[in-house]
C-alpha cells in the first residue's frame, strides 16, 4: 500500500469513528417542571373527557314508557351517567307517561313546549337527585306540567348548588311524593306557576326538616291543596315555603291547613 493509501486509510477510520455523547444530568428544579407540565397535560385531557361525557337525551315514547330502557331516549340512554340532561319536550311527545322510574342522579330535567309528563314508578319509593349546578336544574316552562303520581312516592331531590325554576305546573297526587331543596329560595315557583297538592297525596310536599325558605312563591304563582300534609312543614313561624306579595295560598280542605303564626289576616 502506498503512502497516501494508509493516509487516506487512517482518516476514514478518524471519520468513522464517533465520540460518545456527553450526558447531562437531569437538574431537580428540572424534574419538577417535567412533573407539572404532565399533571396539567393530564388535567387538559380528564377535563376534556368529561365534557364530551354529558349528553342530552331527549325522551321519545309518545305514550306510556319505561325510564329504564335505553331505547326511550334519543339517543339511545344505554348508560346513565350523574350529568345526563333529560328533556321531555311537548312538541314531539304532548302527554308522555314515564314509568319504572328509578333512584338516580341526573344533572337537569326540563319539561318544555307544553308537555304534560307523568312520571309513576313501582316496588318502593324512589329518588331523582337534580344536581347541575348550570341553571335551572329542574326546568318547568310556561305551558308544560309535570306530574308525580301513583301510590309509590317518588321525590325529586335539588341537590346543593343546583335550583328549580318553574314557570308551568307541577302536580303530586297518589302518594308521598315531594319536591325537596336544602338551601334558601333555591326552588322558586315563578309567575304564572301552579303547584297542585292534589287527591290522595300523604305528604309534606316540600319536606318536614331540614333548612327553611327553600321554596319561594313568587308574585303571581299559586300554591293549591287538596289533600296531604302541610306545605309550611316546619314548626311556626319557620317554613318550607315563602308566600311572597301577590302569590296565592288556595287550601280546598282543612287538613294541611296550619297557616297559624305564619299569615296575619
Amino acid at each position: 500500500m502506498t503512502a497516501s493509501g494508509l493516509i487516506m486509510t487512517a482518516f476514514a477510520n478518524r471519520s468513522s469513528r464517533r465520540e460518545p455523547a456527553t450526558r447531562r444530568p437531569i437538574r431537580p428544579a428540572d424534574r419538577v417542571r417535567l412533573l407539572l407540565a404532565a399533571c396539567t397535560m393530564a388535567a387538559i385531557t380528564l377535563g376534556a373527557g368529561i365534557a364530551r361525557a354529558q349528553t342530552t337525551y331527549t325522551w321519545n315514547v309518545s305514550g306510556t314508557g319505561l325510564w329504564t330502557t335505553g331505547s326511550s331516549w334519543t339517543p339511545t340512554r344505554n348508560s346513565p351517567a350523574s350529568n345526563d340532561i333529560l328533556v321531555i319536550n311537548g312538541s314531539t311527545t304532548p302527554t308522555p307517561t314515564l314509568t319504572n322510574v328509578p333512584t338516580q342522579t341526573i344533572g337537569r330535567l326540563r319539561v318544555i313546549n307544553n308537555a304534560n309528563a307523568t312520571l309513576t314508578t313501582t316496588t318502593s319509593a324512589k329518588t331523582v337527585t337534580i344536581g347541575s349546578a348550570t341553571p335551572p336544574s329542574l326546568e318547568i316552562l310556561a305551558g308544560s306540567t309535570l306530574t308525580l303520581s301513583g301510590s309509590t312516592a317518588i321525590v325529586l331531590s335539588i341537590a346543593s348548588g343546583a335550583n328549580a325554576s318553574i314557570s308551568g305546573n307541577m302536580t303530586i297526587t297518589g302518594g308521598a311524593h315531594q319536591l325537596l331543596g336544602t338551601t334558601a329560595n333555591q326552588i322558586v315557583f315563578n309567575s304564572g306557576a301552579v303547584f297542585t297538592s292534589g287527591a290522595s297525596t300523604t305528604s309534606n310536599p316540600f319536606g318536614n326538616s331540614g333548612t327553611a325558605n327553600v321554596v319561594t312563591f313568587a308574585s303571581g304563582a299559586t300554591y293549591t291543596h287538596a289533600a296531604g300534609l302541610d306545605p309550611f312543614g316546619l314548626a311556626a313561624p319557620s317554613a318550607k315555603i315563602v308566600f311572597q306579595t301577590g302569590s296565592t295560598a288556595i287550601f280546598r280542605t282543612n287538613s294541611g291547613y296550619n297557616a297559624s303564626g305564619r299569615i296575619v289576616l
